[in-house]
């Protein structure tokens, strides 16, 4: 199922993915099914997969609320490029993932202006920016994202150094697991 930017992998697996801008449909869609997976009790993370550039103010703090108000853990991993509002979806993550190739953008938190919003590249006041610093400081605490916003561009390997995330996703095959020769890929 395709709505706007938002592809919903499976629900039942509780895996959701964001990329491209996050509009007021993306936004919408995807609230509804984080509200509505929210609906289903289970031991399982909600699964959020993030290749965002951007997106609008409003509609992505409503997402945040929606996701804050869910129950259970969520899990959310950086692929591809996530920039700009997709960096506070990240941050929200109980456990944070990047792919071995993923780019993490943190120049909103170097210049509030240079957000895209709407699609396009325009400049947000200085008080979404000024919002975006004060809730990763919150999420992620005021030095881990002070120095995210010495960075600018990062490699997955980089969003690990600086605590975005807490580990890079490999596709070799664990020891632990070959020894037993189950075919589980390591985390």
């Amino acid at each position: 199922m395709q709505a706007g930017n938002i592809r919903m992998f499976d629900l039942q697996g509780r895996t959701l993915g964001l990329f491209g801008t996050l509009d007021r449909e993306t936004c919408l869609a995807a609230s509804e099914a984080i509200l509505r997976l929210g609906c289903v009790p289970s031991r399982r993370p909600l699964h959020l997969y993030l290749g965002c550039e951007g997106g609008e103010a409003t509609e992505v703090f409503m997402l945040l609320d929606c996701l804050k108000a869910r129950r259970g853990r969520l899990h959310t991993y950086a692929m591809g490029h996530v920039r700009g509002m997709g960096l506070l979806l990240l941050a929200e993550g109980d456990k944070r993932f990047a792919l071995p190739h993923a780019l993490v953008s943190t120049e909103c938190l170097k210049q509030p202006q240079g957000l895209g919003f709407n699609g396009a590249t325009s400049r947000p006041s200085a008080d979404t920016g000024s919002m975006i610093y004060k809730h990763l400081a919150g999420r992620l605490g005021r030095s881990v994202t002070d120095s995210l916003a010495q960075v600018g561009t990062m490699t997955s390997d980089g969003a690990l150094e600086t605590g975005l995330v807490h580990r890079v996703i490999t596709t070799q095959r664990s020891s632990h697991h070959r020894h037993q020769g189950k075919s589980a890929y390591s985390l």
